[in-house]
């Protein structure tokens, strides 16, 4: 964060002295040297003289400055003495250096950049204010600086260069985590499952700043709703947010005036709220996102505002596509499934298509499954249960937008293969498999030819053996 030295303690109003926090030694030529310590690139620091005078060395070995005059730069009009007493009444850095910026006028006697860090200056008082060499605004990760220095000797200052950032990350549960390798920025989930998010950050150096602004902007992906569920702390104590939801799956998380609320520099800022994935996620590899950047204040000259780079976290889904078909490859109706497993556990039927011989199981997630025929076309055998286990794994571990191969392997021999790319991974990240039903064995029906067969040969028989009968009774006659 931003080290800004300075060097003013208090001002003794009758005799118009500043005095210093103690310093090596006190330079008694009329000039000393006023350097910008690793300055920003492409910033220039504008130097405003407001007050000259003479500078001794005090007993305590602090300095004074006496026979206070008016700067270069003091606006016209104003008193030396009355703008001495004004400061010493303010009780604030930022107090003192609204006062010394309203009070300024003029082009400021020096310009200090990287390439000119050094200048010899009077002793008196200062107000040194950041801005672009170019004039534009400031660019976005980045952060102006304005300073009060009193000078009394070889003085150095040093500018802000470290903005706010903000890192974003997916929380794992025990329904869900993210993908190992992904730094906690890819997961996969099921439709109706809960994504629980975290953004970080810490309070800034806000000195120089009469108020200082902090808005996240967060906007989630049609797959994902957000659930209005924001926590905020700030260096482990609760904060009161005001959450705005806007259009398109956006929204706003504004913290109260950091100023007003007295906030410690670095003191960690933790944002928790949640998302549950949708109907309308996508599926396969494209990503439901959510993307979040911080806006806040960067300049203590006037409103200005600076915005972090986004960041952004990946969640996929995946869907199951059963084909049935016949031994001869042909589309097969009359079939109905029932897919169960994952976690958090499911239990489906799918969508049948038209011609009920394709079913899909979509907004599925990682986990072990089971396949169940629960009812069998006419004629055909049922198939064993399929078991197997939906996997996913970075396509690239440095850089976890490029997403996920998805991955499915069988747990048991039921002789069915899913449909994967010549890569390994499954094409469009989506799962498919043929089901195949084989004919049963045909039993003959009642009243068929079979049955016939056996009413017909016993009947020969009886004939035969009736007749059998009455040759044998008349040949006993006639003996």
């Amino acid at each position: 964060m931003v080290k800004i030295r300075k060097f003013m303690s208090a001002v003794v109003a009758m005799l118009m002295v500043v005095a210093l926090t103690p310093m090596a030694a006190f330079a008694a030529e009329d000039e000393v040297t006023l350097t910008v310590n690793d300055p920003v690139e492409n910033h220039v620091y504008d130097v405003y003289q407001l007050l000259t005078g003479d500078v001794s060395e005090l007993a305590d070995g602090s300095g004074k400055v006496a026979n206070i005059e008016r700067g270069a730069n003091l606006k016209e009009g104003v008193e030396a003495k009355a703008f001495a007493d004004a400061i010493i009444a303010l009780q604030t850095e930022t107090a003192q250096g609204n006062y010394a910026n309203e009070n300024k006028a003029g082009n400021p006697i020096a310009e200090l950049t990287s390439m000119n860090p050094s200048i010899p200056v009077p002793n008196g008082y200062y107000l040194i204010i950041d801005r672009m060499a170019d004039g534009s605004t400031i660019d976005k990760g980045d952060a102006f600086s304005r300073f009060i220095v009193v000078v009394t000797g070889p003085t150095t200052i040093t500018p802000k260069k470290d903005a706010p950032s903000l890192d974003k990350d997916i929380v794992d549960t025990d329904a869900n985590a993210a993908i190992p390798g992904s730094d906690n920025k890819v997961d996969t989930a099921a439709v109706g499952d809960v994504i629980q998010y975290q953004l970080t950050s810490k309070v800034p150096d806000i000195t120089g700043y009469a108020k200082y602004e902090y808005v996240v902007h967060d906007t989630m992906s049609k797959g994902l709703t957000f659930n209005d569920d924001v926590k905020a702390t700030v260096g482990g104590v609760g904060v009161a947010v005001n959450v705005v939801a806007g259009e398109n799956g956006a929204f706003t998380i504004t913290f109260p005036d950091f100023v007003a609320a007295g906030y410690a520099p670095e003191a960690e800022i933790l944002i928790t709220y949640s998302a549950t994935v949708n109907e309308n996620a996508e599926i396969g590899l494209v990503p439901n996102t959510n993307t979040a950047y911080l806006e806040y204040s960067n300049n203590p000259q006037d409103n200005g505002k600076g915005e972090t780079p986004e960041v952004e976290t990946y969640t996929f889904v995946t869907e199951l596509v059963i084909n049935k078909i016949d031994q001869d490859g042909n589309p097969l109706t009359g079939a109905q499934f029932t897919l169960t497993g994952g976690d958090p556990a499911v239990s489906t039927t799918g969508t049948a298509n038209e011609a009920g011989t394709s079913f899909t199981f979509t907004g599925l997630n990682v986990g072990d499954y089971m396949l169940s025929e629960t009812v069998t076309p006419e004629g055909y055998n049922t198939i064993a249960d399929i078991e197997f286990t939906i996997g996913a794994t970075l396509v690239d571990a440095k850089d976890p937008s490029k997403g996920v191969n998805w991955t499915v392997i069988t747990t048991n021999d039921a002789g069915v293969t899913f449909g994967v790319g010549e890569d390994g991974t499954l094409s469009a990240g989506k799962l498919s498999a043929d089901i195949v039903n084989q004919s049963g064995l045909v039993l003959p029906s009642t009243g068929g030819v079979g049955t016939m067969i056996f009413y017909i040969v016993g009947a020969v028989l009886i004939v035969g053996a009736v007749i059998f009968f009455i040759a044998r009774r008349r040949s006993n006659q006639t003996k």
